[in-house]
Order: structure tokens, then sequence, then C-alpha cells
């Protein structure tokens, strides 16, 4: 019986608690976290960690449609993209982030979008 209050304590506990943070959601709206990583804090890493982040972002590009992202518009950014290495693109978003100096507190995953509709610029998603 013990065991069984204890349970059932445990779980309206836990429905309160999802219920409170569902309304309190709601009523101040859905928070966008800060970026991972900074434009500024991308370039202060090493090249090896730049290549390195810009490998997963290029893998986020190929998932795509897994978010919606059209085939077509992945295709399109893939043949864009085509004959470039991790190294190149790492440093050609260290050249973009560096010239935008008032934007390095946005997320470098949103400058190398900006960098990638910039160099392919009949790929735009929908």
């Amino acid at each position: 019986m013990r065991h069984a209050l204890g349970n059932a304590f445990f779980a309206f506990t836990l429905l309160a608690s999802v219920t409170l943070m569902g309304s309190v959601s709601r009523a101040e709206g859905v928070r966008i976290p800060n970026p991972f990583t900074t434009g500024q804090q991308f370039l202060d890493l090493s090249e090896s960690y730049r290549t390195a982040y810009v490998m997963g972002l290029i893998d986020g590009v190929y998932i795509g449609p897994l978010f919606d992202a059209s085939q077509a518009t992945v295709g399109a950014l893939q043949q864009c993209l085509l004959g470039r290495n991790n190294r190149q693109i790492a440093a050609m978003l260290s050249k973009y982030i560096r010239d935008r100096p008032e934007r390095w507190h946005e997320g470098a995953n949103a400058m190398f979008y900006s960098l990638l509709f910039e160099l392919c610029p009949g790929v735009r998603p929908k």
C-alpha cells in the first residue's frame, strides 16, 4: 500500500509539473536558446575544430528532408558544394564571419546558411 501511494504521489507531482510548465511556456512563448557556437566563438576555434564544425553543418544540410526541406533544395545545395572540401568551406565561413563583425554575436550555424545562400543564389528555402 505504501509503495502504491508513493507511486501515485510521484505520478501526480510529475503531471502537475508538466501541466505547469506547459501553461508557463504558452503564456511566455517558446524561448529560442542561444546558439551553440557564435560567430566570435567560431573564429576563436582552431582550424581543425572549424573544419569539424563545418562537417557537422554540411551533414545537417544533407538530412534536411527529415525536417521538411525539399529534396530539390537539398540536391541543389549538394550540387553547389560539390568539389569543395571541409577546409575550404571552413575558410570561406571564417572569412564571411570576419567580414561581418556586427554579426559575431549570432550563431555560426545561421551565418553558415547565409553564406550558402550567397554561394548558391538559386537555392532558397521555401
